[in-house]
């Protein structure tokens, strides 16, 4: 595992984007400790997917608690938020309080029906956005997934949106995050620290690369700095 965490730990390329928007993040105040982690996931992602216009990423935990839907949501709004992306969330769940301030469709059915709707449509406009939809209401995950359905609105959203961020269920519960891995552009591992053992997390990373998963890295997710961050640095 000790390499695709690094993946994600790595520092940024230099590029000019990513020096742009790192200048543009300054300029709108200071930053949260979750925000400074989440704009260097962010950076990450788009230099491990360099030739990529709009990219599809997939997160996914072993276990129920790992702090996947957590990750996705804020890292969905800072790149909104922050950074002026359009962003779609694609969910197993609604339920969760943290969706109810964001515009929400029962299902990627829906969601496309408005998308061709026409030019008024706020989804269609060129302003900053993130909408979080269901992946299905009605069909298996997997069926769907299957499916030249699921290929034709995969290309809907790269038309549309810069990111679609997949907040998959936890493995252990249920296949349907695996039936996807083989579909996006990379899959990234949550994993909470100090608790998920490294047989779990490896065993995850297995079925991720046996659907043919691109697998990006790791979120050590939960960290606790036992060493103050100065000594860190001196190791």
């Amino acid at each position: 595992m000790t390499k695709i965490y690094e993946a994600l730990e790595m520092a940024n390329d230099g590029s000019q984007d990513i020096k742009a928007e790192t200048g543009r993040t300054q300029l709108m105040g200071a930053l949260s400790p979750m925000e400074q982690k989440m704009i260097d996931l962010y950076q990450n992602i788009n230099a491990l997917l360099p030739d990529k216009s709009s990219r599809i990423v997939q997160f996914i935990a072993a276990n129920k608690g790992e702090g996947n839907s957590t990750i996705v949501l804020e890292l969905a709004k800072l790149m909104f938020g922050r950074f002026g992306k359009k962003v779609l969330m694609l969910v197993s769940d609604l339920t969760q309080a943290g969706y109810k301030n964001y515009h929400c469709e029962n299902d990627l059915n829906s969601l496309l029906g408005k998308m061709h709707e026409g030019e008024d449509n706020p989804i269609q406009s060129d302003e900053a956005s993130l909408s979080i939809t269901r992946i299905s209401s009605t069909t298996p995950i997997p069926s769907y997934v299957d499916s030249k359905e699921f290929d034709d609105a995969l290309k809907s959203l790269r038309d549309v949106f810069d990111y679609v961020l997949i907040d998959s269920p936890p493995s252990s519960l249920s296949s349907d995050g695996l039936s996807l891995c083989y579909k996006v552009d990379g899959v990234i591992l949550v994993v909470e620290a100090e608790k998920t053992r490294w047989e779990v997390a490896e065993n995850l990373k297995k079925r991720v690369q046996n659907q043919d998963g691109n697998i990006l890295g790791v979120v050590l997710n939960k960290k606790k700095d036992h060493i103050p961050k100065f000594i860190y640095k001196r190791l």
